[in-house]
């Protein structure tokens, strides 16, 4: 199924913009915002800080290729 591409760029405008609405009403409660949250998580387990650390690192390389870099990892999956 073909989405047309400004039906996924209003989509992700909305979610950004649902994600202000949350932060904001979250900041008014002690402990509920996003960033509130992560630093609990990272908290619980060392292991945490790995996982964090490799979604991080995956995120601005994902950016910085412009999604290229998830083609990448699919084809070495695959041998290929």
């Amino acid at each position: 199924m073909k989405i047309p591409r400004h039906a996924l760029t209003a989509a992700w405008i909305v979610w950004g913009l649902l994600f202000c609405v949350f932060e904001a009403v979250g900041s008014t409660v002690p402990g509920g915002t996003l960033s509130e949250h992560v630093w609990w998580l990272l908290g619980l387990h060392p292991v945490l800080w790995f996982l964090g650390a490799g979604f991080l690192g995956w995120t601005v390389l994902h950016f910085l290729t412009g999604g290229r870099l998830d083609d990448l990892i699919a084809r070495m999956l695959r041998g290929r």
